[in-house]
């Protein structure tokens, strides 16, 4: 059984995407509704939350390689600093992706 059911949201990650994107690259114009498009719930239950980072990046003609890798630092320190429930998922990336997934507490 859970002790907790935490949930990530689109608008929260898509948020904090946002805000380093826009960090990353100032002449950039882009609204979060452009990101948040970019996110699609995955895991069993629709817990975990997929950005589709190479999508993204050639929609806005951005080098998704440099994107991904600058996006994926730059959260990576946010998730260190400002996300308080960081306890509760990890960040991860393949060469196409970020995915936000829920820590399983099921096998403590």
């Amino acid at each position: 059984m859970k002790e907790f059911d935490y949930k990530l949201t689109v608008s929260e990650v898509a948020g904090q995407i946002h805000r380093v994107v826009k960090d990353l690259y100032p002449s950039l114009e882009i609204s979060g509704e452009a990101v948040s498009s970019k996110i699609v719930k995955t895991g069993r239950d629709g817990s975990d939350l997929k950005f589709l980072a190479r999508e993204f990046a050639e929609e806005n003609k951005i080098d998704y390689v440099d994107m991904l890798s600058r996006l994926y630092i730059e959260l990576q320190v946010e998730y260190e600093k400002n996300w308080h429930d960081r306890v509760f998922f990890g960040i991860f990336k393949d060469n196409e992706s970020l995915y936000f997934r829920i820590v399983d507490d099921s096998t403590t």
